[in-house]
Order: C-alpha cells, then structure tokens, then sequence
C-alpha cells in the first residue's frame, strides 16, 4: 500500500470522537465504547479468524476475559473505528486500545497501542483509522509516548506500524508465539517493538 499524503486538517472532532472524510464515506474514532461494542467486534474476530493474530501468545482469550480486561476499570481505554455509509449509518470496522498507561516521576507519559482491524476493511480506511487513533492519544489523551509489539512473522502488521511513522526495533528472538497455520500449533518467535513519540507524530503531522 502507498502510504498517503498526511492532512492533518481532513481530520476534524465534535463530541463523539474524531472524523475523516473520504469518498467512500466519512471514518469515525470514538471513545463510546459498551459492551455491546466489544463483544460484536470480539466474536468479529473469531469469526473472520484474525483473533490469533491480534492475541499471539497462545491464542485468544474468553470472550468473558475480554470483556472484563479490555475496560476503563481495568485501565484499558477502547476506541472504536466505525464507517458511515451511504444512508449515515455506522458500520464497525475494528477496535484499537491504549493500555499499561502510566507516568514516569511526574515527568513523562507512556502506553501501550494495539489495534485490530475486520476482514474487508480496505487498507487506505485501517491506515486512517491508524492515523486517527495516534492523534487521539498524542491530542486528547496528553501521551507523550506509546509503543507496541508485533510479532516477526506478521509482516502485514509491521508495514502497517512503519507506514504510521513509527520506529521499529528489533526482531526480539522467542518473546511470543505464533500459530502455524498449516498444523495449528503455536510455535517461538520473535516480535518487533514499535515506537513514536508526540514530537515526532506533530512533526509528521506538520503540527509544530
């Protein structure tokens, strides 16, 4: 995928989250997120059996676990990617997530990101939605900070994270697992550590 020309200035908020515009219909980030969300897009995951890959190290967890781990009361800010169509009706296209948020000695701010996206969902929508969700955490949030890991053999997922703007370092050998797709097993392997901070997001944004 060629990575588009970053306008800021497309994207726009009121009070349900953040916008884009595109000819296909308008993108929406927001931060309303119930149960009923997460639960839709978690079996939307198994479903289109992507669940593996964004959960690696042994495979995905309970809908029950999610539930309860992928919440405010458990430090896990949500943000649910949606699409408008045609008629101004919202269509769910994925979650991302903000999560092991913390501050370092009164001074720097730092989470962890993650993000998964529903089958069908074209590349240009998840690098906007992708977009969207780092201005929401840099603009709205005050992050100063976030990182991610990513598993080697995704390749998908780290072009996803360069084209984003964000540094990867690595691989790191053995830190989590992969399933073998032809045996169904999970296997050792190595993952990349992804990487931007404000100034350099506000720098790729043409913000300063």
């Amino acid at each position: 995928m060629t990575t588009p020309v970053m306008q800021p200035s497309a994207i726009y908020r009121d009070e349900m989250g953040l916008w884009h515009p595109t000819a296909s219909g308008r993108l929406l980030v927001t931060p309303r997120v119930n149960e009923d969300i997460l639960a839709h897009a978690f079996l939307k995951f198994k479903a289109d059996k992507v669940d593996d890959n964004i959960w690696p190290a042994g495979g995905a967890p309970s809908l029950s676990w999610f539930l309860k781990n992928y919440s405010k009361e458990n430090g896990v800010q949500v943000l649910a990617c949606l699409k408008e169509d045609e008629n101004q009706r919202m269509s769910p296209c994925g979650l991302s997530w903000i999560s092991n948020r913390d501050v370092v000695a009164n001074t720097v701010s730092r989470a962890e990101v993650g993000e998964g996206f529903f089958r069908g969902v074209s590349p240009l929508d998840t690098y906007w939605f992708g977009v969207m969700s780092l201005d929401y955490i840099f603009e709205d949030l005050g992050v100063d900070v976030v990182y991610g890991t990513t598993p080697a053999p995704n390749r998908a997922a780290v072009r996803y994270a360069r084209s984003l703007g964000m540094q990867l370092y690595g691989p790191i050998p053995n830190y989590t697992t992969w399933k073998d797709k032809a045996t169904g097993e999970y296997k050792p392997a190595g993952v990349w550590i992804s990487a931007i901070t404000k100034e350099q997001w506000a720098e790729r944004t043409e913000k300063l």
